[in-house]
């Protein structure tokens, strides 16, 4: 397959009754005459004969394959095709966005045949060459988003303790001059099982951390990520979570009480009775650390902090960030522990909102009776 570009020359084939997974090796005529896609998924239906009418679209017999072709995980290309036989005993073509595309090209594989039928709930892992059947009876039943952070967590979080690759075009050009592609790297992409951590070029003066791209989902840098610690102000992460997940009118005006009022540490001023907008409370929260702010917000949101910290612990479970565990809703105490694999999670989730990006990615902010309350974010300056 050295002759021809863009195809790594294998498919996965699942077979989920008999647990195995097989490789399939389409010759290199093949390749030519359908590329991949939407093309080779048809040309297997037609091969396997599951286009006969007597092969049943709900049964074990049907095959469901995700394709990628020669340009998939060069951008902007990130579409990937599903092909099946319908219900309807027509032939079943779908695309869909997202980064599945990329991630497997990037694994090595032009696509994923699922033929069977499982037993029990199960998911499919994809680690580079290695592909596993997995028990998802904890995740049956779960919305996506749960699921997603659950399955995440248990796919990714144990590979970036292991050795492991990253290719220097992943990284800025002084970091990949710190830390050179070795020959062995990957000429497509991040081979995670491969993959080691690079070294910053500063001290960070945290025994943990994460250094995650949100617009590739690629995990640039990690140091003793499962590590469980305090987790003090980076507590609010899961606070603006919450408080963004209900859906609140950020209009809403919030009436300022006693447990507010008295809650210590940074904050803004305020005292009984006053009353603010969600929307300014969010920024004072986000770009002020005020754990007043965070109280006020957790009393208008669940009736008082006891409530809305119960909110807080129920949620991590939810999502499966099960090394967080908070005690308050602005962290001032030393009862609020977690990882930075898991709060990183988190921040993955906040950003979703709008409102959190618009919030952190202001300079500043001005609400009534205070002063200016400016973004303490470096990075925001540099322009």
């Amino acid at each position: 397959m050295a002759a021809l570009k863009g195809v790594w020359g294998k498919i996965a084939r699942v077979n989920l009754s008999t647990g195995e997974v097989t490789v399939i090796e389409p010759p290199e005529e093949v390749y030519r005459k359908y590329l991949g896609g939407e093309a080779l998924g048809l040309y297997y239906l037609f091969k396997e004969g599951i286009v006969d009418p007597s092969v049943d679209a709900l049964g074990p017999q049907n095959m469901i394959q995700l394709l990628v072709g020669p340009t998939n995980g060069v951008a902007p290309n990130a579409r990937s095709v599903i092909v099946t036989k319908s219900a309807y005993n027509f032939l079943c073509v779908t695309t869909s966005g997202g980064r599945a595309a990329a991630e497997l090209k990037f694994a090595g594989w032009d696509g994923i045949q699922i033929v069977g039928k499982a037993e029990k709930p199960v998911y499919i892992a994809v680690i580079d060459d290695k592909i596993e059947i997995r028990d998802a009876s904890h995740v049956w039943g779960k919305g996506t988003e749960e699921a997603e952070m659950i399955l995440q967590k248990e796919v990714l979080s144990p590979i970036e303790q292991r050795e492991s690759i990253l290719r220097s075009a992943d990284m800025p050009e002084k970091w990949a001059a710190l830390h050179p592609a070795a020959a062995n790297h990957s000429v497509v992409g991040p081979r995670y099982t491969e993959w080691q951590s690079p070294a910053l070029p500063f001290a960070l003066g945290e025994p943990s951390g994460v250094l995650w791209n949100l617009d590739t989902h690629q995990l640039l840098w990690a140091q003793n990520p499962n590590a469980v610690g305090p987790i003090a102000s980076t507590t609010k992460l899961m606070t603006i979570y919450l408080i963004l997940h209900n859906g609140p009118d950020l209009s809403q005006i919030v009436t300022i009480g006693p447990d507010a009022a008295s809650t210590a540490g940074s904050g803004i001023k305020l005292k009984v009775g006053d009353q603010f907008t969600v929307e300014q409370l969010l920024y004072a929260l986000m770009l002020a650390s005020a754990n007043n702010a965070a109280v006020a917000l957790a009393d208008a949101a669940a009736g008082n902090t006891q409530n809305f910290v119960a909110e807080m612990n129920q949620t991590a479970q939810r999502l499966g960030l099960t090394d967080l565990h908070f005690s308050d809703p602005d962290g001032l105490s030393k009862g609020s522990v977690g990882s930075a694999w898991d709060l990183a999670a988190l921040t993955q989730l906040d950003f979703q909102y709008p409102v959190f990006q618009k919030i952190v990615k202001s300079k500043n902010m001005a609400i009534p009776e205070n002063p200016q309350m400016w973004n303490l974010n470096h990075l925001l300056y540099m322009d």
